[in-house]
């Protein structure tokens, strides 16, 4: 079943839906807004084929499964100087994503020289090479994940020479003066 419902369809407070499994979404994408506002039963009826949702947040849906567990903290957003103090001083960082284009935070651990752990999604296969500048595991493969994460943990001389090699790619691909360079030849080559 394709579902044929136009942005302005939709009351601009319900925008906050999910297509149920057995419906194909169209290939159009709906804006989405976040409401206070709780549905009612008249829009359920009128629109018996898309489900609503309370908004839920991952932060607040992680820190509650996390919560009582020993040896985990979860910080939620921090600030950039508390980042790049926690990056300085870990040595593995693992990015365990089910969708990424390009992740920052990823390319900022690699320039702390940490070893970095994720998933062969999005842009990130572009950016580690696996069992060179870091490894990359499966998505949803949480015991590819475990294995990878124990075998760095295990292993200071592969732990040191990947978070290294993830320094040097990011100094040598994605460093902000040879973008800069690299824009700048393009504009005189116009």
């Amino acid at each position: 079943v394709k579902l044929n419902i136009q942005p302005e369809m939709v009351p601009p407070h319900k925008r906050d839906l999910r297509i149920t499994p057995e419906i194909e979404p169209i290939k159009e994408e709906i804006p989405m807004e976040i409401s206070e506002e709780p549905v009612t039963e008249e829009y359920v009826q009128e629109f018996p084929e898309i489900q609503y949702v309370e908004p839920q947040f991952e932060e607040e849906a992680f820190s509650k499964e996390i919560e009582g567990r020993e040896g985990i903290s979860f910080l939620g957003w921090i600030g950039k100087e508390l980042k790049n103090k926690m990056l300085s001083e870990c040595s593995i960082f693992a990015l365990p994503s089910y969708f990424e284009g390009q992740p920052i935070s990823l390319l900022e651990a690699m320039a702390c020289g940490c070893c970095c752990v994720s998933t062969q999604v999005g842009g990130i296969p572009q950016i580690i090479t696996h069992n060179h500048n870091g490894i990359l595991v499966e998505a949803k493969n949480q015991e590819q994940l475990t294995n990878s994460l124990l075998s760095v943990i295990d292993n200071a001389e592969i732990k040191s020479r990947m978070g290294a090699e993830a320094k040097n790619t990011i100094r040598e691909k994605y460093d902000i003066q040879l973008r800069i360079d690299q824009l700048l030849e393009i504009y005189k080559s116009l």
